[in-house]
């Protein structure tokens, strides 16, 4: 968050240790195109990277505002090592072996190991690209920053054209068939 700085990748793995965290999820905040933080960031001039394929969660694709997008990545891979590391897995599994049955116990540390092994170093899978067209990019701005109840119909219009209504453009999203002209 914009509020978020260096520290808080640990600060982050080390409360979830006091807390009794078993597994954890991490994720870069990714302004998902239909939302409000879509919006405010494309009205901040932050959304750098309009390549969906990096929209995954794992790559920074705005400039955040007390770190670098490298900061921001790296720190999520450090965050994901230091919370599977061996020495906290251990911990995890001593504790559950106090507090659940070996067989859970034995359970969870399998799962840590596995999650140890597949978030140790974050590779982002490589799929076809696609970048949408600058005005493409200013319509889901405009229909990010509409009312909830509104944004659909405000979508749905510019996707059929406004059929009726006049007023509407229509917008192609997602990717480009295999074999069509992109």
């Amino acid at each position: 968050f914009d509020h978020d700085g260096p520290s808080v990748f640990a600060d982050t793995i080390d409360f979830a240790d006091e807390i009794g965290i078993d597994l954890t999820f991490l994720n870069i905040l990714t302004p998902a195109p239909g939302t409000a933080t879509f919006a405010r960031l494309w009205d901040q001039g932050r959304i750098v990277d309009f390549d969906w394929s990096h929209y995954t969660g794992y790559q920074a694709v705005f400039e955040p505002e007390l770190l670098t997008r490298a900061q921001l990545e790296a720190g999520l891979r450090s965050a994901y090592r230091d919370f599977y590391a061996r020495g906290r897995r251990t911990r995890r599994f001593r504790r559950h072996l106090r507090q659940l049955s070996p067989d859970m116990a034995a359970v969870l540390a399998a799962i840590n190991w596995s999650f140890g092994r597949e978030f140790h170093d974050i590779r982002v899978a490589s799929e076809p690209t696609y970048a949408a067209p600058q005005v493409e990019l200013e319509r889901l701005a405009r229909t990010s920053r509409a009312d909830a109840n509104d944004a659909i119909w405000l979508a749905a219009d510019q996707v059929d054209g406004g059929a009726g209504h006049g007023h509407s453009t229509p917008v192609a999203l997602g990717r480009p068939r295999a074999g069509s002209a992109a």
